[in-house]
């Protein structure tokens, strides 16, 4: 099964006909989130605040590229 980035990170499963609702994050959103927690749990780091907003959306896309290339 591919998954891209876009797709739902903790899809919730309802109904009797165990259909998928897909809401709220991505996977590219969820990894980007834990990698934005890594980098302010280093008080070395310095950057402006577009700096850690960009950066972990890099690090995000890159998982997701090594994801794809298993």
């Amino acid at each position: 099964m591919t998954i891209s980035g876009d797709d739902c990170a903790l899809p919730v499963v309802v109904g009797d006909d165990d259909s998928v609702s897909e809401w709220g994050l991505t996977i590219r959103d969820w990894f980007a989130a834990k990698a934005l927690t890594g980098l302010l749990a280093d008080s070395q780091q310095a950057g402006s605040p577009q700096e850690f907003a960009r950066i972990p959306y890099q690090h995000a896309d890159a998982m997701l590229s090594a994801r794809e290339a298993k």
